[in-house]
């Protein structure tokens, strides 16, 4: 039966991944992405159900476009892919509960939220706003006791990062992530989740610059290493907190 419901969850996931795809392409556009069916970007053929199967359709393809040849980027099955691994990850970890949900739509954010961001170097303020406001809807109905502790994790989330956004050294979208990050962790788990960005980025930032990747004045999104300590916070969280004595 755990093998069963890990292959549906993994399933879920690529086939959400494919969803996901579509959004983050288009939500910077301003595009529909409920209706409208999917196109090559460059031939702008509308895709048939069969070119849309996940990860196994660019297989099939062999990376190409049905209609025109071009190349697919390899970055849509590798997102499918992504998705079914931390939805897989996530069953694994939360196994049936209330909390495996929750989980999962923050994964979802997180996925969506960094692969924009990557792109355009933008956190559109309708997909942090929208976790806010789905987890603060979440603790009203199932941990209402705790909702104040949520709460001031979203001010320090928040205020820890807008310094950086007054002084121009971040984006605004980064803020409001590191708000939505407080609605779901709290206090705390956000206090740690934001030290491992830094720690993160700083590690990040070094390794390019001794491998003159990039200059010191090029910018970098800072959403992923927020993404990625989210991610750890996630899993390993009794580790980290143990680690800044917090547990």
């Amino acid at each position: 039966m755990t093998i069963y419901y890990a292959s549906l969850f993994f399933i879920l996931g690529i086939c959400l991944g494919s969803f996901f795809n579509v959004l983050i392409y288009r939500i910077p556009k301003n595009e529909r992405f409920i209706n409208g069916r999917s196109y090559c970007p460059k031939c702008e053929t509308k895709l048939s159900a069969l070119d849309l199967i996940p990860i196994f359709s660019y297989l099939a393809l062999r990376g190409k476009c049905r209609y025109c040849s071009i190349k697919i980027s390899i970055r849509y099955p590798l997102i499918e892919l992504l998705t079914g691994l931390l939805f897989l990850a996530s069953f694994v970890y939360f196994d049936l509960s209330f909390e495996l949900i929750r989980s999962l739509v923050f994964i979802s954010l997180l996925i969506i939220i960094t692969f924009i961001d990557l792109d355009h170097m933008i956190i559109p303020h309708s997909l942090t706003i929208f976790g806010i406001a789905f987890f603060f809807s979440w603790h009203l109905f199932f941990n209402i006791g705790q909702l104040p502790t949520y709460v001031l994790g979203l001010i320090i989330g928040f205020f820890s990062l807008a310094i950086f956004v007054f002084f121009g050294a971040m984006g605004g979208g980064d803020a409001m992530l590191a708000a939505m990050f407080g609605m779901y962790f709290g206090i705390s788990r956000t206090f740690v989740t934001l030290m491992l960005s830094f720690i993160i980025g700083g590690v990040f930032s070094i390794i390019v610059l001794l491998l003159r990747k990039r200059s010191r004045k090029e910018k970098v999104p800072f959403g992923p290493f927020l993404t990625l300590s989210a991610l750890l916070m996630l899993f390993f969280d009794y580790f980290f907190l143990a680690f800044y004595g917090l547990q």
